[in-house]
């Protein structure tokens, strides 16, 4: 079997990777404190685990709503230690962490805050991203006047006489954010767009499309936690870049073998590809086993 892999740089991306080590570098910290980790630092569960299971003292919080993070505060004791996700931070509790005088861990990735530092003097300010992606969310608190736009309908919520500034989800799909940008400009040609995507994703998403369109697999294994938006954003691009259906999403090598033991021999050339949250140790199991056959 020839097997491809899609970028030689693959693995946790810079955020990912730094977030990680970070707080791992909190257990020999503060060896007395209790840790609580608000919903998943990255969307992969293997990942989460290599970190978690280093901990003694470490709660998963997995309602990471505002109502219940502030009651949580509001309640925590003196050696309690939050940490917080990559994707960023609710403005009203980070100030309340700051009030109470509770000890946190803010990882949020530097592209995440290089958007929230670039709109501090701006208005007009519209937003590419998912709804309800803890990113927008966690820019939206900050900034409640932006108007959120997820896909193309949502372009109807602009005026066409406005002249606004367009920022972005840093983890949003590259096609979609071209094509959402593109119409905001053809709205207004004065619209500002400041392109904000993940330097490292934005790589790796156009590397899938060339290597899709230079040549032909029998099938594209997308190596990806189910809960990554980066995963199905790579389904989107495979899809609109071919008319095949020869895909899908595998979490780890025991997960390619219980869904695929049985077809593998019928594959001769096959792609591999994964998101910015896939640990490379996930890769490389799979990269390696699929290499043996």
């Amino acid at each position: 079997m020839k097997v491809d892999i899609v970028s030689k740089n693959y693995g946790h991306c810079y955020g990912v990777e730094h977030g990680l080590n970070d707080v791992l570098a909190l257990k020999d910290k503060y060896p007395n404190h209790h840790f609580y980790m608000v919903g998943y630092l990255c969307h992969n569960e293997n990942s989460i685990k290599e970190i978690t299971n280093k901990f003694d003292n470490i709660t998963f919080i997995k309602d990471k709503s505002k109502d219940n993070l502030i009651n949580l505060i509001n309640n925590a004791k003196e050696n309690d230690f939050f940490i917080f996700k990559l994707h960023g931070i609710d403005k009203d509790v980070l100030n309340l962490l700051r009030v109470k005088g509770i000890k946190y861990f803010n990882p949020t990735c530097k592209y995440v805050k290089s958007n929230l530092d670039l709109a501090i003097n701006m208005s007009n300010i519209v937003y590419i991203g998912e709804q309800n992606h803890d990113e927008t969310n966690s820019f939206i608190s900050f900034y409640p006047n932006s108007i959120l736009i997820s896909n193309l309908n949502d372009i109807n919520k602009l005026n066409n006489k406005t002249q606004y500034t367009v920022l972005n989800q840093t983890s949003f799909s590259v096609t979609k954010y071209e094509d959402i940008a593109n119409e905001i400009l053809s709205l207004n040609p004065n619209n500002k767009i400041i392109n904000g995507l993940c330097p490292i994703l934005a790589f790796r998403d156009k590397e899938f499309v060339k290597k899709l369109t230079e040549n032909d697999y029998d099938f594209v294994f997308v190596v990806s936690d189910k809960m990554s938006n980066n995963g199905k954003y790579l389904l989107d691009i495979y899809y609109k870049t071919t008319n095949k259906l020869q895909i899908c999403i595998i979490n780890d090598l025991k997960d390619l073998k219980s869904q695929f033991s049985d077809k593998l021999e019928n594959f001769k050339n096959v792609l591999i590809v994964s998101s910015t949250s896939t640990p490379k140790s996930d890769v490389d199991d799979i990269l390696n086993y699929l290499k043996s056959l």
